[in-house]
Formats: structure tokens, sequence, C-alpha cells
């Protein structure tokens, strides 16, 4: 009892219960990328985000993500089903970066990958299409307007996306295009638009 007692105060706080998903989750995809079926390992690269509903057109935020991944490999199966935990940098700037919007988002990622090289023989079988949905939890977000940057909170604490995207392996290495777009909007108005590229490493 006073284990748990102990465990429950150590999360206490804003950020208690994105730590107890991290750890669950990281548990998880240990497990998993032990067990027989499954396969994983570690991606990241950048993003190129806007947001949709402000005044700053066009794709001139740049971040990071990084992150590990699991896939369910089923043999002679070319339907591959995948979850990803990732952090990423989302937000807006302008052109000249005298505005930029900066947000922090701790992304849970379901994919399911098709490979159409299965079926017809003229598409090169390491490519894959995916298609899924991201459910992000942000860590933070501030904003710089000028030379001035202070915390914002104009965005909602948790961001549901859709994505898709397509992949196409070399040797151990599969490299990745996704664009990903939120599904319900950010305090009534503001909707993340990100492309991904990046690279995941299989263990």
């Amino acid at each position: 009892m006073h284990n748990v007692q102990f465990i429950m105060h150590s999360y206490r706080g804003r950020y208690g219960i994105y730590k107890i998903f991290l750890e669950a989750i990281f548990i998880l995809l240990c497990n998993y990328g032990m067990a027989q079926g499954f396969s994983g390992g570690l991606s990241g690269g950048f993003t190129t985000s806007q947001v949709d509903g402000d005044e700053h057109d066009g794709f001139h935020r740049i971040g990071g993500y990084g992150g590990v991944f699991v896939q369910r490999t089923f043999q002679n199966s070319w339907c591959v089903p995948e979850f990803g935990l990732t952090f990423s940098q989302k937000g807006a700037a302008s052109a000249d970066r005298s505005f930029k919007t900066t947000i922090g988002y701790v992304d849970a990622q379901f994919l399911i990958n098709g490979f159409p090289g299965y079926f017809l023989e003229f598409i090169p079988q390491p490519l894959c299409l995916n298609i899924g949905t991201i459910v992000s939890a942000k860590a933070y977000e501030n904003i710089r307007i000028a030379d001035i940057q202070k915390t914002s909170n104009d965005f909602n604490r948790i961001d549901w996306q859709a994505c898709a995207g397509l992949g196409y392996d070399v040797a151990r290495i599969r490299l990745t295009a996704q664009v990903s777009y939120s599904i319900i909007p950010n305090n009534k108005r503001y909707y993340n638009y990100a492309v991904w590229f990046g690279v995941k490493y299989f263990y």
C-alpha cells in the first residue's frame, strides 16, 4: 500500500498522466520488440508545418521529430499494422521569421502499412503506402513576435489528426514521407497541418 501511495504521489502534477502514459508505452514496446512476429526500431526526421486558421500561409515552420515504433508482421501478408511513439515540433512561422509559434507534442501514431507491389508487379515491392491517425498530447507551446518570446496557450492539450504517407525500404532503413492534418480544430479555429520527412531504422 505504501508503494502504491509513493508511486501515485510521484506522478502528481500537470504532466503526471503523460509520464504514466510514456512509461506504459515504453514497456509495451520493449515487450513487443522481443516477441515473435513483431519488429521495431527507431524513427526520426523533420517536419515542415503551418497552422490553417491563422494569418500566416506557407510551411515555414521547420521542426524535428524522433521516437520508436513497433510493427506486427505476418508471413506472406501485404498489410502490416504499426504503432509508434514520437516527440515532434510543429507550429507556424511567417516568411521573414519575425513570427513563430512552436508546439511540442508527444505523438501516439497508429498506421496500417500496405504494399501494393504484393498484387501489382509494376510497382516496386519495397514501396509501401500507409494511412492512420495520430493522437498528440501537447508538452509545451510558445510564441515569438519580433524578438519577444513568451509562453502561449492557443492550442488544445490533445490534438487528433488523420495522416497518410509512403515509404521505401532500403535494407534495414525505410525512407518516409507523410502528411497529417487535425481532425478536430484547436481552440475552435486552428488546424495543425504538417509534412513529415524521415527514416525508420529496423533493429
